[in-house]
């Protein structure tokens, strides 16, 4: 066996399967069999297989579901020829084998729009001739065609049924593949007219709702696929009353008084009720809710004021949802607000559900910019929310995270150019930038870290100017090591390191040449002292090493030379004579060697 699937997005044919397997993988994986590339589309949304001898499609688990002729499928459905299956935006048209309509067809060729030219159409109106109904008739109604294929065709006073749909026995022929080769009558009871949906796939809708079977009221618009027709009624009875009471009265104030009197309860309550429907288009809801009670209150049977306030409790119930929506959206509960949105775009029509399908694309982009901003991207999360606040002004949770986001990128780019000016040593420039950041960023740590490097840079600075050599010994130890104080500046830590031993050096060979002047003039122990300051300056200082060893030698020469002097002077009993050398030995002796130590003990012992 075989039939046909019609795949349209917004009413335009995109694809066409001759269906002649037994098994079809309907979603967005390309892998599947028929693919519909849309993010409202699950990789496998939905199935359609062969059951005994019929085609049966389910939905395979998707997350926005699947609707056969405008109702959700939550079990297995066996289609019929002219099935209109809905998967996300796309609208699939199943067409079983021998159908009217298409190829093999059992059906006079007739029955099908598709074999009818625009050209024809324009010559004559298709369809069956209406029958015209009884010029007696008080009642005369008029249904003309305002949008759609037969733009500008009238039918008026017919007799008995009018029929409507895209087979050419209709009295109305829509060529429109939205519409069903029967898809809906106006039929009379006494002197009333209703409007009767015969089951068709897309549906009717009177006064912008689906509709089943209602009365119809004088002006109502009814819409069938992409026709848009006006019906009016007008009760030949009530005009020849309104001019028999124009004759009598003799003013205006007298002849509305006059005709107010004559309104029935049931004319108020409709005048009433389409004074609510000029003020719910006019979006004044409150004073069309007040309107419509107040027609209720006249005739409780008013089905137009009934249908007025279904109408506002279905915007009621709408807006609601859609609260909820954006609630969810603003805690971060994106695939809830997508289900609310989903719930509305299902049940409402086109125009109705146009807010919530903005919002669920305001979700999904959304979605994008949460990523760029839980990521620290700021430059994408700040364009994406920018465009946002454009496209959607009242999303408050938008506009927060934006600001939000503004201020940490204002905040990245005052760190960056502050670590800019730190690794080029302008240390007042990076604080002007450091004091940028507030404490409310999370940038703010990583900026008061800087600030410490700099405090340290700074001291650093001031050493150099000194002949500490002790503290920047310390100062290269905490720059060789892992975490070095640098760390948050850029600033390369060896071209500092590199500074402090220069430093050193010239230190080392200022007291080189201060030891060599003191030596000049004799004083040995302030040479001395010089030439070790010089050699912990630079422990590569050679001449630094050789002086001070030279004068440990002569140092030595001299003591061992007045040791010998004092040890004769004792022998000899001249113990003041000996003192004195052992002082002299205490005094030319280097600090803390052995010489001034046994200088010091025999000096003792003399006393």
């Amino acid at each position: 066996m075989s039939a046909i699937l019609i795949v349209r997005r917004d009413r335009k044919e995109i694809s066409r399967h001759e269906l002649t397997g037994t098994t079809y993988d309907i979603g967005r994986s390309r892998q599947g069999d028929i693919l519909l590339e849309d993010d409202e589309v699950s990789r496998k949304h939905c199935t359609l297989t062969v059951q005994d001898g019929a085609y049966v499609i389910a939905d395979a688990g998707s997350r926005n579901g699947i609707a056969v002729n405008g109702a959700l499928a939550q079990e297995p459905v066996t289609l019929k020829d002219g099935d209109e299956i809905t998967v996300g935006p796309f609208d699939l048209t199943f067409h079983a084998e021998g159908a009217a309509g298409e190829p093999g067809g059992a059906e006079d060729d007739d029955a099908s729009t598709r074999f009818v030219s625009q050209k024809e159409l324009k010559k004559t109106l298709p369809g069956k001739q209406v029958v015209e109904g009884d010029t007696q008739d008080p009642v005369r109604v008029k249904l003309e065609l305002l949008e759609g294929p037969l733009k500008g065709a009238v039918y008026q006073n017919w007799s008995g049924d009018l029929t409507i749909g895209r087979g050419l026995d209709n009295h109305v022929v829509l060529v429109d593949d939205a519409v069903s080769i029967y898809h809906a009558r106006i039929y009379r009871v006494g002197d009333d007219f209703y409007v009767e949906d015969l089951g068709s796939s897309n549906g009717s809708f009177l006064r912008g709702v689906r509709c089943t079977k209602e009365k119809l009221r004088n002006k109502d618009s009814i819409r069938i696929g992409t026709t848009t027709m006006a019906f009016t009624r007008t009760d030949l009875r009530v005009q020849k009353k309104v001019r028999k009471m124009a004759m009598i009265a003799s003013g205006v104030a007298i002849l509305l008084v006059l005709l107010v009197s004559l309104l029935t309860p049931d004319d108020r309550a409709e005048l009433t009720a389409q004074r609510g429907y000029a003020a719910y288009n006019e979006k004044n809801y409150e004073n069309a809710r007040a309107l419509f009670e107040e027609a209720l209150a006249i005739d409780k049977n008013n089905q137009a004021a009934r249908d007025g306030i279904n109408k506002l409790k279905s915007r009621d119930n709408r807006l609601r949802t859609l609260a909820e929506a954006r609630t969810a959206m603003e805690s971060g509960l994106y695939d809830k607000a997508q289900d609310l949105c989903d719930a509305i775009i299902k049940t409402y029509s086109a125009s109705e559900s146009r807010s919530a399908r903005s919002l669920k694309e305001a979700i999904r982009v959304f979605q994008e910019a949460m990523i760029a901003y839980d990521a620290a991207n700021w430059t994408d999360a700040v364009r994406i929310l920018k465009q946002l606040v454009v496209d959607y002004p009242n999303l408050d949770e938008v506009k927060r995270r934006l600001t939000a986001a503004e201020a940490e990128y204002q905040a990245e780019q005052a760190l960056i150019k502050a670590q800019d000016a730190a690794s080029r040593g302008q240390i007042d420039i990076s604080r002007g930038f450091i004091q940028m950041v507030p404490a409310s960023s999370m940038y703010f740590i990583a900026a008061k870290e800087l600030d410490s490097s700099l405090t340290w840079l700074g001291e650093v600075s001031d050493l150099l100017k000194s002949d500490r050599v002790a503290d920047m010994k310390t100062v290269i130890t905490a720059l060789e090591g892992t975490g070095h104080p640098l760390e948050a500046t850029g600033i390369d830590p060896v071209q500092l390191k590199d500074r402090v031993v220069q430093r050193l050096v010239e230190i080392s060979t200022t007291k080189t040449e201060q030891a060599k002047l003191a030596m000049a003039k004799g004083d040995r122990r302030t040479a001395y002292q010089l030439f070790e300051d010089a050699i912990a300056a630079n422990a590569d200082n050679t001449e630094a090493a050789e002086g001070s060893q030279a004068i440990q030698k002569l140092v030595q020469q001299d003591c061992i030379a007045l040791f010998k002097q004092a040890q004769r002077e004792v022998s000899l009993g001249q113990r003041d004579k000996a003192r004195a050398i052992y002082e002299d030995i205490i005094e030319k002796a280097l600090p803390g060697d052995t010489f001034q130590r046994r200088a010091m003990q025999e000096l003792g012992r003399t006393e």
